[in-house]
């Protein structure tokens, strides 16, 4: 690479990756730690021009501007996925077989967080001792399997809050929480405030951009 080219990153939750609409065997590989190099004959000169935009979007968490960066992100990684791939170098001595369990606990607790699963049913899914598959998820994605379940549910959440007008209640069932007090002692603890607090205020900020624009 030239030392002249720009250089820029964009860090993703792993729930909020998991929830867009990438075609399922890009988000498989991409999670067993293959890297992917957009087409060679493709167009880039804009791509410094978005990064920037992207930036001053998401910094503003809420209004339909965050919403059109992670669509134009989305589109930009399906681009993307129409060029190459190579495996990258195994860090600190992470497996690939490793990788590619983690990969799958991840992909099982997005297709399934909607509904009671465990840490054991993760471990269970990959047949795995759930100790086992604890230390692997956690060696990989430097988070608890616990942790990132809670994460995916708050995720989930927050998108019904905001997108729907469903009764707290229904939102907390539909997310995978066990009761209504998990819900709200979770998602305040995430969020540091309560799901019907966050709703009114990520509300009003979609309507003072809209009223803006």
């Amino acid at each position: 690479m030239d030392p002249a080219t720009p250089f820029a990153f964009a860090t993703v939750p792993l729930a909020r990756f998991l929830s867009w609409s990438v075609p399922a065997n890009v988000k498989a590989r991409l999670l067993q730690g293959e890297i992917l190099h957009g087409p060679s004959d493709g167009d880039y000169s804009g791509l410094e021009a978005s990064f920037h935009r992207w930036a001053y979007d998401l910094y503003f968490p809420g209004h339909l501007g965050q919403h059109a960066a992670e669509l134009e992100i989305q589109g930009l990684l399906v681009r993307l996925s129409l060029g190459d791939w190579s495996e990258a170098v195994p860090e600190h001595g992470k497996s690939s077989v490793n990788m590619q369990r983690a990969a799958r606990m991840a992909l099982f607790i997005k297709e399934n967080s909607g509904s009671p699963v465990r840490a054991t049913d993760v471990a269970a899914a990959i047949h795995l001792h759930p100790n086992r598959a604890a230390s692997i998820f956690s060696e990989v994605f430097g988070i608890g399997i616990n942790a990132y379940l809670r994460q995916h549910r708050v995720a989930h959440a927050q998108r019904l809050l905001l997108t729907t007008d469903l009764p707290t209640a229904v939102v907390s069932a539909r997310a995978g929480f066990q009761s209504l007090s998990s819900f709200h002692e979770t998602f305040s603890a995430v969020c540091h405030m309560s799901p019907g607090t966050w709703r009114r205020q990520h509300l009003g900020m979609e309507r003072k951009f809209k009223l803006r624009q």
